[in-house]
C-alpha cells in the first residue's frame, strides 16, 4: 500500500473521529478503576519484595549484590505506584470537568496539564482506556495537541508522573539508600560494604557494571 493511500485513508479516520461527552466519562472512570487496583497489586507486590531483600541482606555473608537487583526493580515498582496514583485521581478531576472540557473549544488552561498527562501516559502503560481517552482528545483538539503531549512540549506534563515513570535507570546511590532503609525497618543487621555519597550519584550515563548490566524495560502492566 503507497503512502499516499495511507496518508488518505489516516486523513479520512481522523475525521470520523468525533468528540462524545459521555465516551469521555466512561473511559475515564474505567481508567481511574483500573489504576487504583493495578496500584494494591503493585504495593502487594513490593511488600514482598521489600520481604526478600530483608533476607538477602540478614543472610551470612550478606547476598548485597543480588538485594541491590532486586532492589532497581522495588524501586521501579514503588514509583509506578506514586505514579498511578496521580493519574487516577487526574482522571478522577476530569470526570468532573468533562461538562466544561465539552463547552470549551480548546482546552481550559488549568486542565491543560491533566490531559497532556493522561495523552503521555497512555505511550508509558498498557492501559487499554487511556488510549480511548487520547483520541477522545485528539478528536476534541486536534493531532497538534495531541503531539505537544507526548513530546512534553514546554513540561505540561505531570512532573512527578514524568519523572516516575521514567526509563532511566536508579543511581547506585538510590539503591543503596533503598536497602539501607529497609534494613533498618527489618530490623536487619547489615552495612553497605562501600558506602557512597549523595554527590557521587551516579546518571545514566555512568553507571556501575551492575546497573549498566540491568536491562531497561518500558512500563508494562500484568
Amino acid at each position: 500500500m503507497s503512502a499516499q493511500l495511507l496518508e488518505r485513508l489516516s486523513n479520512k479516520m481522523e475525521k470520523q473521529l468525533i468528540f462524545n461527552e459521555t465516551k469521555l466519562k466512561q473511559q475515564l472512570k474505567m481508567a481511574a478503576q483500573r489504576f487504583q487496583m493495578m496500584s494494591n497489586k503493585k504495593l502487594a507486590l513490593v511488600k514482598g519484595q521489600k520481604i526478600e531483600i530483608a533476607r538477602l541482606l540478614a543472610e551470612k555473608p550478606a547476598k548485597e549484590e543480588k538485594a541491590l537487583i532486586r532492589a532497581e526493580h522495588l524501586i521501579r515498582e514503588e514509583n509506578e505506584v506514586e505514579a498511578y496514583d496521580i493519574i487516577q485521581l487526574e482522571c478522577e478531576i476530569l470526570v468532573e470537568r468533562a461538562k466544561l472540557i465539552q463547552c470549551n473549544k480548546k482546552c481550559p488552561p488549568d486542565l491543560e496539564s491533566c490531559v497532556s498527562t493522561l495523552i503521555w501516559a497512555s505511550s508509558r502503560v498498557d492501559v487499554s482506556e487511556l488510549m480511548q481517552i487520547r483520541k477522545q482528545f485528539r478528536a476534541k483538539y486536534g493531532r497538534k495537541f495531541e503531539n505537544n503531549a507526548l513530546m512534553n512540549t514546554n513540561g505540561v506534563v505531570n512532573g512527578k508522573v514524568f519523572a516516575k515513570l521514567s526509563l532511566e535507570t536508579p543511581s547506585d546511590y538510590v539503591m543503596q539508600t533503598c536497602l539501607e532503609n529497609i534494613s533498618e525497618e527489618r530490623k536487619v543487621d547489615w552495612k553497605p560494604s562501600h558506602q557512597l555519597r549523595k554527590e557521587n550519584d551516579f546518571k545514566s550515563s555512568s553507571v556501575s557494571p551492575i546497573t549498566r548490566a540491568m536491562p531497561v524495560e518500558h512500563v508494562t502492566i500484568y
